[in-house]
C-alpha cells in the first residue's frame, strides 16, 4: 500500500513511497530563507514575499526529487477547471492540471486547501488537483477522475494521494459553505457540529468521498491523515495564521519507467 514518507534531510518533507512510474513529494515549511511572516520556506509568489528568497526556496524544494528537470508551477483559480497541459505550454489557469511526458515537473502550492496526486496505473499519465473549499463544492477531485474517463482511462486505474491540508478540528465554516457542502451527494456526514452556527468541514474526507463517488476504488487513495492548522510548526497554514503566511509546495515527476 502506497504511503507518504517523512525524510527530515536535508530539511522536513514527505514522499510517496510505492507509486511506480512517479516521483511524488511535498514539503513543510522549514528549511528556506523567508523571512517572517513567511518563515522560512515559501514557495508562493501569490504573497508579498522578497522574490529572492522564494526563488532560493524553490530551488531548495525542487532540488529534493526534480533533478534539475523544469518545474511548472499551477496558476490557480480556486474554482473546478481541468487541463490537460502539453509539454512546450505554460500552465493554464485551472485547479486541476494533467500531464503525459517525463520531461518536466508539475507543482503546486497551499496552505490548508487540499492537494491532491493522481496518476494512472500502467500509464505515464497523471496530475495535481487544488481542493480548496470552493473547488471541492464545485467537485473538482470528481471532475479530474472524469476528465480521464473522457480520455479512455477507467475510474478504477487511477490511483489518489491526499496531501497535509486543514482538517475538521480546525477548520469552521458559515452557513452559505454548509448548504454547499449538503448539496454534494453523500456531502451532509462530513459537516460536524460547530459553535455559534457554524461547522467544522472534513474538507480531506470530503473530497475522499468525491474520488470514490467518481469511481476511483478505495484501496488506490492514499491519505497523509496531516493537518495544517494542526501542525503549524509543520506547515503554512492561512486559516490559523490570519490569513499572512506562505505556501508549501506539492511536485508530481512522471519517470515514465
Amino acid at each position: 500500500m502506497p504511503y507518504w514518507k517523512m525524510i527530515d534531510h536535508p530539511f522536513r518533507h514527505w514522499r510517496l513511497e510505492g507509486w511506480p512510474g512517479a516521483v511524488a513529494w511535498f514539503t513543510g515549511r522549514q528549511g528556506g530563507v523567508s523571512p517572517p511572516p513567511f518563515a522560512t520556506l515559501n514557495v508562493g509568489r501569490s504573497v508579498r514575499d522578497l522574490e529572492p528568497a522564494v526563488r532560493e526556496n524553490r530551488r531548495r524544494a525542487e532540488a529534493l526529487g526534480a533533478a534539475g528537470r523544469p518545474v511548472r508551477y499551477m496558476r490557480l483559480e480556486h474554482g473546478a477547471t481541468v487541463r490537460w497541459l502539453g509539454p512546450d505550454a505554460d500552465p493554464p489557469v485551472a485547479d486541476a492540471v494533467f500531464v503525459g511526458d517525463a520531461a518536466g515537473v508539475l507543482a503546486v502550492t497551499f496552505a490548508d486547501c487540499l492537494p491532491i496526486w493522481l496518476k494512472v496505473s500502467g500509464r505515464p499519465w497523471g496530475g495535481l488537483v487544488h481542493a480548496g473549499w470552493r473547488g471541492t463544492v464545485a467537485d473538482v477531485a470528481g471532475r479530474a477522475v472524469r476528465f480521464l474517463r473522457h480520455q479512455g482511462v477507467p475510474p478504477q486505474d487511477v490511483l489518489a494521494a491526499l496531501g497535509p491540508g486543514i482538517g475538521p478540528c480546525c477548520y469552521e465554516v458559515d452557513e452559505p459553505v454548509a448548504a454547499a457542502v449538503r448539496a454534494l451527494p453523500g456531502g451532509a456526514p462530513f459537516l460536524l457540529p460547530g459553535g455559534g452556527g457554524r461547522y467544522r468541514l472534513d474538507l480531506p474526507g470530503l473530497n475522499r468521498h468525491l474520488l470514490e463517488q467518481a469511481g476511483v476504488r478505495p484501496e488506490h487513495i492514499t491519505a497523509s491523515g496531516l493537518c495544517t492548522g494542526c501542525r503549524t510548526d509543520w506547515f503554512f497554514s492561512h486559516r490559523r495564521e490570519g490569513g499572512r503566511t506562505g505556501r508549501m509546495g506539492g511536485y508530481l515527476w512522471l519517470t515514465g519507467s
